[in-house]
């Protein structure tokens, strides 16, 4: 009976011992997971909240004084924002880059990064940074350029796409694209198997991308040269009209074959831009609207 009491109390002690000390471990635990974790991989670090500048954000890497160097080493040109946590501006374009990391962050020949400039002074020292946010473009040499046009994603896509090309497009194929365009239909074909041939040497990742402009040219063959401008309007209209209905795969892929196209016939970007326009406008009319309602209802409830 004295065993059974004393194994009881022992019981009852290592119970009292283990919710006593897991309270109080809750009461004063004011952390989280990886606190201090200085991982700098896609998306890495930022601890901000939604619309803070160094929240994480898709396809842009946060880099420090130790890891900048790293990943920014001349093996391709890349685009850095240094921000300040508390900068207004800074805030604002925050949802601009995250889109653009959603553009252009696949791109195998650019590196999107952003760097907290007040916990990274002596890097911010180095780039001349006055104000925030300071966006810089480094080239594959090193030379830099500072970006001052409108803070918004497509203007900052369209500084970048002018220096890399868009995601999908592949400049070594430029030659031959240019050759099949000013080619005979009859000499086409041939065109064609070089560019199948130049392709086939690819990496995996430009391969993808490559196979959409043999693709083309077959079509344009088979279609005529109007292939272009339709097939371009048609995928418009499943992007911008229909973007809640695509996986996230398959939008990636439309955007690759945009690009492509565009690299066939530089002048679609035109069409693209107006349809921006166009679904800018139809949101914000429907924002508009449905402020509009809200405003109705209140004034119900108030009569």
């Amino acid at each position: 009976m004295a065993v059974s009491f004393g194994k009881t109390l022992l019981q009852f002690l290592l119970v009292t011992l283990l919710v006593t000390g897991s309270l109080s471990y809750d009461e004063g635990y004011e952390g989280g997971y990886g606190d201090d974790y200085g991982d700098y991989g896609e998306g890495g670090g930022g601890a901000g909240g939604e619309d803070s500048p160094d929240s994480k954000l898709k396809g842009v890497i946060d880099l420090d004084e130790f890891t900048f160097r790293k990943v920014i080493d001349g093996s391709k040109p890349a685009f850095v924002e240094f921000y300040a946590p508390w900068c207004g501006h800074c805030k604002e374009f925050k949802n601009e880059y995250e889109e653009l990391g959603e553009a252009l962050g696949p791109h195998p020949e650019l590196i999107l990064a952003k760097v907290d400039a007040e916990a990274n002074e002596a890097l911010a020292k180095e780039f001349n940074v006055e104000g925030y946010p300071t966006m810089v473009y480094i080239a594959k040499d090193g030379s830099r350029e500072v970006y001052d046009g409108e803070q918004t994603m497509d203007a900052v896509r369209d500084f970048l796409v002018d220096r890399v090309g868009d995601v999908g497009q592949l400049k070594i194929l430029e030659p031959l694209v240019n050759k099949f365009l000013k080619s005979e239909k009859a000499q086409r074909p041939s065109v064609i198997k070089e560019t199948e041939a130049e392709i086939a040497k690819l990496s995996t990742t430009d391969a993808g991308y490559g196979k959409w402009y043999g693709k083309i040219m077959n079509n344009v063959v088979k279609k005529g040269d109007t292939y272009l401008k339709a097939e371009f309007e048609r995928l418009l209209r499943i992007v911008y009209d229909q973007v809640d209905a695509l996986k996230e795969e398959k939008l990636a892929e439309f955007r690759v074959r945009l690009a492509v196209l565009k690299h066939f016939d530089p002048t679609l970007s035109e069409l693209e831009k107006a349809k921006k326009a166009e679904v800018k406008a139809r949101e914000e009319a429907e924002a508009e609207g449905e402020a509009g309602e809200g405003g109705e209802g209140e004034a119900k409830e108030e009569l």
